[in-house]
């Protein structure tokens, strides 16, 4: 038998008696290694093997044992867990085991006579197992605590027979997170029961599956599967390939190297016991080669890709992708399995001829936890479950035993995929505004990914018994439109765009948003719903097929004002163009920073006022290269170098501890107003730990919108930095040549390189720069001196920015500028014309309790009151609470239309998550206004004469914009003469 030399003792901590240094893991090149063993039967082989060339076959009779000595821990810096890992992890054993046919009972394994294992030996194949001490019988240390293992036990059950080990680590620290349950384990995490992972396969729910009592399915659910099975395939397999041919697809296997993903790889400290890193076939690719192949098959039926097809699917069972197997871990599996899964869905005819189908099916079930579709305790709305294992979910269906059990699995899928697209209340998925969250916030990202998959499954269930019922739908519609009105044509902006600053957007979604449409109404009234129709001829033109054809449909861009409460978010659309307003409380995070993530992202929620053109973000200006992270569009903020921007830690996703964040809207138009507060808050990431910016920066920060036109204005700006100047940004653009911006000395007039145009209304400082500007891509860290690959520390573009200078540590300082975005001049006497056919906004109060504005064009009042107590000007004299409100009056009546909105969600604080989550639970907001008035109408509101004032009890839910008519109950009194109308 042949080994490899030695490798340096630096890299192998596989290094045995003979250098005198205890061994903490072998992969069995080494032929020293086998000194640490001791007992009968065992030896090393060639014969079959996971990473390297090698493993240990272990024959043994009833009750034998295998021992192993001279053993050592790896630390917490040798298992490669960083110091700065927010994630707790425990020392665990980690082993892959290879049996060639099931035998009755458990392997036992021992640690130091002190702890132990049992180890079900009911399998076939390969098995990988990641055992945490602190989950093993006897004396188990706590989690986290540190496991010496200087010994191990093997003892064989009560029979004979054949074990194959491989990959042995004694002891490694692991993220607590990963070790997961199997049948060959079921004792980690107490089998997953009643834990909300839904990466993680559980026994409990398998064992509910296998119970599942299987009706006998009606003519009418048969034919509606058919009719499902076969929608599902076309919208799988809409195009032919091109052929590649066998030849290639018999290279692109390499059925010597162990079938892993990376999350099975990467965690384990393999490359010290093989010299190198570990060389194995990667699940993702196996997977794009089987869709591919499948694809093929499909179009030219050549029997000889069928082989291969069953041949590889062969292997991929072997390594232990079977139902039942742990796998180690199966965390974040769905993110490189979804062509694999596909492909057994394609090649259905081939698994049931070959008899693979029955095994593929369970695995997929298995590995895509299907038996929690049962369990009404898991049910969750979750963009990761919903983009990565939902569509496989149904897929899997197909390829289970009878027509009948594929009946009761469909609808038992339909009814489970319904109940939690309806929920709109829990910590993920969609809520009532039609925000779409992940990580506890507002993540267009991650709910792109669910509407793709969500529109393939609901158009293939349209139409029959197993359709996605109406709240369910409903929901998933509106958080679907919602993402066409915050994206402008296509991109989301800096302030929604999570640890992804400056890309995403909605531009891929153009099949789903197809399939959404042909998937009829969330009712079932209509084969096609028009909104959805709507949508997708103003952003892509009329479909291929001609599938509206006949349809009236209002396909003109968007104009009006929406309020996004859950995200803090609110959007003012004219003609094409938009403009988000996006900021930050104890409800909506500031952003989301990774350690190789967004590392410059602490102001994208600082109040931006960004503008969305239809075009391009690259051509709008908005690119990376050069990019200055500390002036983001509106944003008031610090300026300060960008490696004291970037914050310490790995981790930072910033919530204040206010709850003023939102915004109200009324007929189109709008206010959205912030208490900015970096001085005192916390981080939600997983050690949720009390948290401040340094210069605790603090500000009142409103945006009135009215037709088109905004008034910007901010109050009580302070900060306690005397080193470090506060800006409050307009813009900043990547242009093409210097003078693409221009600033008009003494009338504050400013024209960006977009053509939208900027008045200075307090004669604040405003500084314009042009020319070259370099930054650090927001993947590189300059604190750690590294970044993902291909991140550039520095990198420089050609941009215009410019700010109002509020100084250094400024006390009480305030801003008041008008935007006019979109405007289609480029010169100073046009853009005075444009500004003098609008409506005259005016300033009525602008300090730390109250942003007043009047629209004198049509009499609305817009109020942010930053405060409960006295208001005015105008007829809202005090508010119970802070709150937004606009007062219009109605044209050619006494009526008045009044939007009250409440920005704090009123949400319960989770001990546990460390957020504020759950319902929106109702608060009643009392406005006083002047004269004596009564409801007209219906509303969620009451009035009250209170002598010659009125109480307006306004029911508040949800941050939404709560509409009230009132009319006079006698001729309302006059106002002062140095009060403002209405």
């Amino acid at each position: 038998m042949r080994y490899p030399i030695a490798v340096p003792a630096l890299l192998c901590v596989v290094a045995c008696r003979v250098f005198g240094v205890p061994m903490a893991g072998t992969s069995f090149e080494r032929s020293a290694d086998l000194e640490h063993f001791a007992g009968k039967g065992f030896h090393a082989t060639a014969d079959r093997a996971q990473f390297g060339t090698h493993s240990l076959a272990w024959s043994f009779g009833a009750g034998q044992c295998l021992e192993v000595a001279d053993l050592r821990s790896l630390s917490l810096e040798e298992s490669g867990i960083r110091a700065d890992n927010p994630f707790p992890s425990s020392p665990a054993f980690v082993m892959s085991v290879y049996n060639a046919d099931p035998i009755r009972g458990s392997l036992r394994v021992e640690f130091n006579e002190r702890v132990h294992f049992d180890l079900n030996l009911g399998f076939k194949g390969w098995r990988t197992v990641w055992v945490p001490f602190h989950e093993m019988q006897g004396r188990a240390p706590r989690p986290g605590r540190p496991f010496q293992v200087a010994t191990v036990r093997f003892v064989a059950p009560s029979s004979a027979g054949t074990l194959w080990f491989d990959d042995l680590v004694f002891s490694q620290y692991v993220d607590d997170r990963y070790p997961y349950p199997g049948l060959e384990v079921p004792f980690i995490k107490g089998g997953g029961v009643g834990r909300r992972d839904h990466w993680m396969p559980k026994p409990s729910s398998w064992s509910m599956l296998e119970q599942l009592s299987i009706p006998k399915s009606t003519h009418a659910q048969r034919s509606d599967f058919i009719k499902v099975s076969d929608r599902l395939w076309l919208d799988l397999f809409r195009q032919s390939p091109r052929i590649l041919g066998v030849g290639f697809f018999r290279g692109a296997f390499d059925f010597g190297k162990p079938l892993k993903f990376r999350g099975q790889v990467e965690p384990i400290r393999y490359r010290l016991s093989l010299g190198g890193d570990p060389d194995y076939f990667r699940l993702s690719d196996f997977g794009k080669v089987m869709f591919f192949l499948a694809r093929e098959y499909n179009t030219t039926r050549e029997e000889a890709l069928a082989e291969l097809f069953a041949r590889a699917t062969e292997y991929y069972l072997e390594q232990g992708w079977v139902a039942g197997s742990a796998q180690g871990t199966t965390f974040r599996l769905g993110y490189c399995t979804r062509e694999l899964y596909t492909s057994f869905f394609l090649m259905q005819p081939v698994l049931e001829k070959k008899g693979l189908m029955g095994a593929v099916g369970d695995s997929m079930r298995w590995q895509l936890d299907f038996g929690g579709v049962l369990d009404s305790a898991q049910l969750e709305s979750n963009l990761d479950y919903y983009r990565t294992q939902s569509a496989g979910q149904m897929m899997s269906v197909f390829l289970a035993p009878g027509l009948d059990r594929q009946v009761a699995y469909l609808s038992a899928y339909a009814d489970h995929l319904s109940a939690a697209l309806a929920l709109a209340d829990g910590e993920g998925g969609f809520k009532p505004d039609g925000t779409a969250w992940h990580h506890h916030g507002h993540y267009p990202a991650y709910a792109a990914g669910a509407f793709e998959r969500l529109a393939t499954t609901i158009h293939a269930l349209s139409g029959t018994s197993f359709c996605i019922r109406k709240a369910g739908h409903a929901n998933l519609k509106r958080a679907f439109l919602a993402a066409t009105i915050y994206s402008n044509p296509f991109y989301w902006g800096l302030g929604q765009a999570g640890r992804f600053p400056l890309g995403g957007g909605i531009e891929r979604l153009k099949t789903a948003c197809l399939a959404l449409a042909l998937s009829g109404t969330p009712d079932g009234s209509e084969a096609i719903d028009p909104d959805v129709a709507a949508a997708y001829v103003r952003l892509w033109g009329e479909p291929e097929e001609r599938e509206f054809a006949g349809l009236q449909l209002d396909t003109a861009a968007p104009t009006g004002h929406w309020t996004f409460p859950y995200a803090a978010l609110s959007v003012h659309r004219r003609d094409n163009w938009s403009v988000n307003i996006k900021g930050y409380s104890r409800n909506v995070w500031a952003s989301e920073i990774y350690r190789f993530a967004n590392r410059y992202g602490r102001y994208p929620s600082n109040g931006t006022v960004q503008i969305l053109p239809d075009m391009p973000p690259e051509k709008a200006g908005y690119t990376q290269d050069g990019w200055d992270w500390n002036h983001p569009p509106g944003a008031t903020t610090i300026e300060r170098p960008f490696a004291e921007l970037e914050p310490r830690g790995p981790l930072a996703v910033f919530k204040s501890r206010e709850t003023y964040a939102g915004g109200c809207d009324l007929d189109g138009d709008g206010v959205w107003a912030m208490k900015l507060n970096e001085g005192g808050g916390y981080s939600i990431g997983p050690e949720k730990r009390r948290m401040s910016f340094p210069g605790r920066l603090k500000a009142r920060k409103s945006v009135f919108c009215f037709g088109r036109q905004l008034l910007c204005l901010g109050s009580g700006i302070r900060s306690d930095d005397p080193s470090a100047p506060v800006h409050t940004t307009l813009f900043q653009n990547g242009i093409r040549k210097v003078g693409d911006a221009v600033y008009a000395n003494g009338k504050g007039l400013l024209l960006d390189p977009l053509g939208s145009g900027y008045r200075i209304l307090d004669g604040s400082k405003v500084v314009v720069v042009e020319g070259s500007q370099s930054s650090p891509n927001d993947t590189y860290s300059l604190r750690a001196g590294k970044g993902k690959k291909g991140a550039s520390a520095s990198a420089s573009g050609l941009f215009a920015k410019a700010w109002i200078d509020h100084g250094p540590a400024p006390k009480g300082a305030g801003y008041a500028y008008s935007v006019f975005p979109m405007t289609g001049t480029t010169n100073f006497p046009a853009l005075e014309e444009y500004i003098a056919g609008l409506s005259r906004l005016e300033i009525l109060r602008r300090d730390d309790r109250a942003h007043v504005v009047l629209d004198a064009g049509n009499g609305t009042v817009a109020y942010a009151c930053f405060e409960a107590g006295k208001v005015g000007p105008g007829r809202l004299l005090a508010v119970s609470a802070p709150c937004f409100a606009m007062i219009r009056p109605v044209p050619e009546s006494e009526m008045l239309e009044i939007a009250v909105a409440n920005p704090d969600l009123n949400q319960r604080y989770n001990v546990e998550t460390g957020n504020y989550e759950g319902p929106s639970r109702e608060t009643v907001v009392e406005l006083k206004l002047s004269g004596n008035w009564k409801i007209h109408g219906t509303a969620r509101a009451g009035a009250e004469p209170d002598g010659d004032q009125t109480r307006l009890r306004v029911r508040c839910i949800d941050g939404k914009s709560v509409r009230v008519e009132v009319e006079p109950v006698a001729a309302p009194p006059s106002l002062p003469a140095n009060s403002a109308a209405p």
